[in-house]
């Protein structure tokens, strides 16, 4: 099966906050890193842009995006203590999107070079997709966490963890519901379409028996879709 890969969101199940002022809304950042690329047809390409990354160790993708989260503001006890509330709470972190990039130095074929760029500008484009997706998860928790107010503080910490936890299961089933929406569009890229291409068959030569035509031999890259 092709993959893009699915986004890392390594959440807090016990909230941590660091305290602040008069927050209203997280900060979320995004950086992105790359990977070196080198090929000079588009299988050889697809194949050096397949390999484990470290990220996941039984995936093979073109890209991915982790997230790590960070929470701030302060418990307010109500008068008396019989009731907390979080001031100033905000959901801050840093997306870090990976893509690939062609290595210095390796030139392609026109035509080839512009599939190319148009396959990382796709992956790009599918990784923000990703972001937008946690994102919103993100901003509906934090809407949902300002909006407590229970008895306790160690309450209070108890539900606003559990409505993080519950935001990230939504946002997992929407993130593999996109991957998997996208995997037609992935295959019918250029250059996956190149990279997948049957190799041309020799041409047959005058014999008198009539030999049967072997099976095209598929490369190790084309595990990286499943066909069915």
């Amino acid at each position: 099966m092709i993959r893009i890969g699915l986004p890392v969101f390594v959440a807090a199940l016990a909230m941590s906050f660091v305290a602040s002022g008069a927050q209203t809304k997280g900060k979320l950042v995004t950086k992105f890193k790359y990977y070196s690329v080198s090929g000079s047809t588009a299988a050889t390409l697809h194949r050096n842009m397949t390999v484990p990354t470290g990220f996941f160790s039984s995936e093979r993708v073109y890209g991915n995006i982790t997230m790590s989260p960070s929470f701030s503001g302060t418990f307010k006890p109500g008068r008396k203590g019989k009731s907390c509330r979080i001031q100033g709470f905000g959901i801050n972190g840093e997306f870090v999107v990976r893509l690939p990039k062609l290595k210095s130095g390796v030139k392609l074929p026109r035509s080839l070079n512009r599939k190319f760029r148009n396959f990382v500008s796709y992956v790009r484009k599918h990784e923000l997709t990703h972001r937008s997706i946690w994102t919103r998860c993100l901003r509906s928790a934090e809407a949902r966490i300002k909006r407590l107010r229970v008895k306790s503080c160690t309450r209070l910490d108890a539900q606003a963890a559990n409505i993080i936890t519950s935001e990230w299961a939504k946002c997992e089933k929407r993130n593999i519901r996109f991957d998997a929406l996208e995997q037609k569009r992935l295959r019918r890229l250029p250059l996956v379409r190149e990279a997948f291409k049957p190799a041309k068959r020799p041409k047959r030569t005058a014999s008198k028996k009539r030999s049967r035509p072997g099976k095209v031999q598929r490369g190790a890259f084309d595990r990286a879709i499943d066909y069915r």
